[in-house]
C-alpha cells in the first residue's frame, strides 16, 4: 500500500501543478487517474492479502494538523468548512475524526494507510479550494463582501464534497458483492468500537453557517465539480 500512497502523492502533484497554471481539465484528469488508482489496488487484492492487510494495520489514532499542512496563520484557529471536509476525507476513507475544540486539529481513528489517503485527499481538496476561493471572489462579488464570500465558498465547497462522498459511497455499496459488504461492515464496526474506546464522551458542534449566499453557492458548484480520488476500500 506505501506504493500506492507514493504515486497516489505523484498523481495529486501533478494536479496541483496543473491547477496552478489554469488547466483545470488535466487537474481533473490527474483525480480521476488517481481514483483509478486506488480502486484497482483494491480490486486487485487476494483474501489472503486483505487479511494480511488487516493484520498488521490495526485500528490507531494519530494527530493532524491542518494549520500547520495548509501553513494558516495561527490565530486562525477555527474554521468550520476544514472540519466539514476532513470529516468528509475521513468518511471515504472509513475513518472517524475528532476535532480539537477550538482548533483546526483532529484526532483521526482508522488504520495506517486509510489514514494517510484521508490527510492526503484532503490537503489536495483543501489547496484547490484555497486557491479557488479569492479568484471566484475577485470575479463575482463587491470589494465590501469579498471576505464573507470567500469564507461562505470555502463552506460551499467542504458542503458539497461531503455529500458527494455520501451519496457515492451509498451507491458503491448498493453495487457491491456481499463479501465486499461483509468486509466493509467489519472494517466499520473495528473504527467504531476503536473511537468510542478512546473518546466516549464526544459531543457534536453547532452546524456551520454561511453568510453569503452567493459564495455559498459558488462553492457548492466547484465541489460538486472538482475531481476526488474516491476510497483506497471501495474506489470510484
Amino acid at each position: 500500500m506505501e506504493n500506492v500512497i507514493d504515486k497516489l502523492r505523484k498523481i495529486m502533484a501533478h494536479a496541483a501543478s496543473a491547477r496552478e497554471i489554469g488547466n483545470l481539465a488535466e487537474a481533473e484528469a490527474f483525480a480521476a487517474k488517481a481514483q483509478e488508482l486506488l480502486l484497482r489496488h483494491k480490486l486487485d487484492m487476494t483474501e489472503v492479502e486483505f487479511a494480511a492487510e488487516e493484520a498488521a494495520e490495526p485500528v490507531m489514532s494519530d494527530v493532524f494538523s491542518a494549520t500547520e499542512t495548509l501553513d494558516l496563520p495561527i490565530k486562525r484557529t477555527h474554521d468550520n468548512w476544514i472540519g466539514i471536509l476532513m470529516l468528509a476525507c475521513a468518511k471515504a476513507n472509513f475513518c472517524k475524526i475528532l476535532k480539537m475544540r477550538h482548533s483546526n486539529t483532529f484526532s483521526v481513528v482508522g488504520r495506517a494507510t486509510d489514514r494517510q489517503a484521508a490527510t492526503e485527499l484532503f490537503t489536495y481538496l483543501s489547496k484547490a479550494c484555497i486557491e479557488m476561493a479569492p479568484n471566484e471572489a475577485d470575479r463575482n462579488c463587491i470589494i465590501n463582501q469579498r471576505r464573507s464570500y470567500i469564507s461562505s465558498f470555502k463552506l460551499g465547497f467542504a458542503s458539497a464534497i461531503y455529500h458527494r462522498i455520501v451519496h457515492k459511497q451509498m451507491e458503491l455499496k448498493a453495487g457491491a458483492q456481499e463479501q465486499g459488504l461483509i468486509r466493509i461492515d467489519q472494517m466499520e464496526k473495528a473504527v467504531e468500537k476503536k473511537f468510542k474506546e478512546l473518546y466516549p464522551y464526544t459531543t457534536t458542534g453547532a452546524p456551520a453557517r454561511a453568510y453569503n449566499r452567493s459564495g455559498f453557492a459558488a462553492g457548492k458548484v466547484y465541489g460538486q465539480a472538482v475531481g476526488i480520488n474516491g476510497t483506497k476500500r471501495l474506489g470510484q
